[in-house]
């Protein structure tokens, strides 16, 4: 099962706050596409049930960096938050919750964000940047595809992410 994206960010800042690591939205996108990567490689199945989109500066999940980006360069000081109608009284009330990951959470699926944030949260969001942007990467296949023009809105389709992740995986086997 597919979760929000909103709830592995919170899943990803409340490791963030727990331990002191400052997170930049542009960290914060970085460490959303390596998750959803390696979650496909390991489990077939994405992380989060949102398209990851080629933006002229990287991977992006559209709704996260829209929810984030008042933070521009600097540290992320709260979690992503919904706003979810309801009925009281017969009138539509609008409440704001905080998206988090099921306590339920298939193990297999923990152990991978679990392993993305011990084994990235130490990069800066330039290094990571960087590697997202690697030569025979997803990314870099689309923006090339579109002459490093994407239209707004091009997805990097996640098979695409799938094929290079488990070949990440098998170089390391």
């Amino acid at each position: 099962m597919a979760y929000s994206p909103k709830a592995v960010a919170n899943f990803i800042l409340t490791q963030a706050f727990r331990e002191g690591i400052p997170i930049s939205p542009m960290k914060l996108q970085k460490l959303l596409y390596y998750t959803q990567g390696w979650h496909l490689a390991f489990t077939d199945t994405p992380i989060f049930n949102e398209q990851i989109e080629c933006w002229p500066y990287g991977p992006v999940v559209s709704s996260v960096f829209h929810h984030f980006k008042l933070f521009g360069k600097d540290p992320i000081d709260r979690k992503a938050t919904d706003v979810r109608p309801r009925k009281v009284d017969g009138r539509r009330v609008f409440r704001t919750v905080i998206p988090v990951l099921p306590d339920d959470l298939p193990s297999e699926s923990r152990e991978v964000l679990d392993a993305v944030w011990d084994s990235y949260k130490n990069l800066t969001a330039i290094k990571l940047s960087n590697m997202t942007h690697a030569a025979d990467g997803p990314w870099r296949e689309i923006y090339d595809r579109y002459s490093g023009s994407p239209p707004t809105g091009t997805d990097i389709p996640m098979e695409l992410i799938a094929r290079y992740f488990k070949a990440q995986l098998e170089e390391e086997s």
